[in-house]
């Protein structure tokens, strides 16, 4: 068959990006797809996985506050450890970005370094 070679078709990712607090957050938001492979890698080599986690709700059972308010957490993610304990994952990730500038007129940059991991 006949094959023509042609660049791959992408959609731009654009953001409105007003301070470098959004763009901290979503850089953040693009790199924790990859933690989580990363932390998967990590635990298997030790015998341990990880598994996906909705909503855990926390039980709160308060005598002198009957309508004491729900609490709950919703990590990334759980650990399955090899002596059959579960540990909370979440991922945090630090953005490379700072600010220069005022407030009126700023530049978003890595200040590095470029050649070696921080």
């Amino acid at each position: 068959f006949q094959y023509e070679s042609r660049p791959p078709l992408r959609a731009p990712r654009l953001y409105d990006v007003r301070n470098v607090g959004e763009a901290r957050m979503v850089w953040g938001s693009t790199q924790e797809g990859t933690s989580i492979v990363a932390a998967i890698n990590y635990f298997a080599a030790r015998g341990a996985h990880v598994g996906e986690l909705g909503m855990c709700p926390a039980e709160v059972h308060n005598a002198h506050a009957p309508c004491a308010p729900l609490l709950g957490a919703s990590p990334d993610g759980a650990v399955f450890l090899p002596d059959e304990t579960i540990a909370a994952l979440e991922i945090k990730n630090h953005s490379p970005f700072a600010q220069r500038g005022t407030s009126q007129g700023f530049t978003i940059a890595d200040p590095g370094p470029h050649t070696s991991v921080a």
